[in-house]
């Protein structure tokens, strides 16, 4: 059983489908990729066409092992934005609103660094929660 099949979505606020959306654009933006790549099974027949040739000579000397780092356009930053809100909403889902939470975020060359807060602070409880969280996300 994976760490995402015991992980309960059933609490109020919590949706799953939105969470991953969320999780996958940031996984886009910081160079990593949602689906296996493309590989076409054939060559285009014009290989001498100007639009179907690669002239990238560069791209043979991209190191594609390592994520980049997250751009700091203003989309992104809006992305890391609601990222972090999503996620602040998601571990501040005491009934009655008594707990508030906040989320932020560092980036580094090779990896991101979340932290989150509660008011209340966090259960002994929450901490599988936490870990199977860090699995989902871990890219």
């Amino acid at each position: 059983m994976t760490a995402e099949e015991d992980f309960d979505w059933s609490h109020p606020g919590l949706n799953k489908q939105h969470f991953i959306t969320l999780a996958n654009l940031l996984a886009l933006r910081s160079g990593g990729q949602v689906e296996p790549p493309f590989v076409p099974d054939e060559k285009p027949d014009n290989d001498n066409d100007e639009e179907t040739r690669d002239d990238d000579s560069d791209a043979s000397n991209i190191d594609t092992s390592r994520p980049c780092q997250i751009s700091d356009s203003a989309h992104l930053n809006r992305l890391k934005r609601k990222f972090l809100d999503c996620l602040a909403e998601l571990v501040a889902n005491e009934k009655g609103g008594r707990s508030v939470a906040c989320a932020s975020m560092k980036e580094g060359e090779e990896e991101v660094t979340v932290w989150i807060t509660r008011n209340e602070g966090f259960r002994a409880s929450d901490d599988a929660f936490f870990e199977n969280l860090s699995l989902l996300l871990g890219v």
